[in-house]
């Protein structure tokens, strides 16, 4: 593998990782929309598993609160 190659793909793991942080308690699922999307399978309102919208590889489990309001 060349030298080129192995820096083009760090540069892209590190520009994966940079948006992948961005999901921080509190963020809600409305803007998860940009950096992932819903996999497949089971999933509840409480726990679901998203894939990187660029990579299917590369997946993220995200735990949610219940809302304060229950009609939310």
């Amino acid at each position: 593998m060349s030298a080129a190659l192995t820096q083009q793909r760090t540069y892209w793991i590190a520009r994966v990782l940079r948006q992948i942080e961005k999901i921080q308690p509190g963020t809600q699922r409305k803007d998860l929309r940009d950096i992932v999307t819903t996999e497949g399978g089971l999933s509840n309102r409480f726990q679901r598993t998203y894939v990187f919208v660029e990579c299917p590889y590369i997946k993220v489990t995200v735990k949610f609160k219940a809302a304060s309001n229950e009609a939310d």
